[in-house]
């Protein structure tokens, strides 16, 4: 599978009724207690990404607190977790890379290169993030809100 990384206009792939959730609703639709998901966005062609974290306590260990970046292409339901931070009490491992993975993600963006999906996660690991693959059968969010139409047999997100 070959993903097309480059900026394109959101507007043209949004539907266009009054009821649908725009890609900026996502964030809101998931903001709970333990986790949310913020900073949606169109990253290629069929290809979404969005930050997913969340804090979690428990009395034996004290909180953890997560966040990862999440890029999946919409049609295949391939998923890519890269995590970005990780902060436990525990033992008091602290690890803050979300600038560092924003800023991979805006380079392959900005460099409009075709890719693939596996030179996409390699781009990562490269730079030594834990990078986790996954096939998702369910349609998240922003693959929703900006491709409904690759949702391709998914079940559909939902929130909409």
């Amino acid at each position: 599978m070959r993903v097309k990384i480059l900026q394109i206009s959101l507007l043209a792939f949004l539907p266009q009724t009054g009821f649908a959730v725009q890609l900026n609703d996502c964030a809101r639709l998931f903001d709970g207690h333990h986790f949310g998901e913020t900073g949606h966005q169109v990253v290629g062609d069929g290809v979404v990404a969005f930050n997913h974290g969340g804090l979690f306590c428990w009395d034996e260990t004290g909180c953890t607190e997560t966040e990862s970046l999440i890029v999946s292409a919409c049609q295949t339901g391939q998923t890519l977790t890269i995590a970005t931070q990780l902060n436990r009490e525990l033992d008091n491992t602290l690890l803050d890379r979300r600038d560092e993975a924003e800023r991979t993600l805006r380079l392959l963006v900005n460099d409009k290169a075709s890719r693939t999906w596996v030179s996409l996660k390699r781009t990562f690991v490269n730079k030594a993030f834990r990078v986790d693959e996954t096939m998702e059968t369910a349609e998240n969010c922003a693959c929703a809100a900006a491709f409904p139409e690759l949702r391709n047999g998914k079940q559909k997100f939902e929130g909409l």
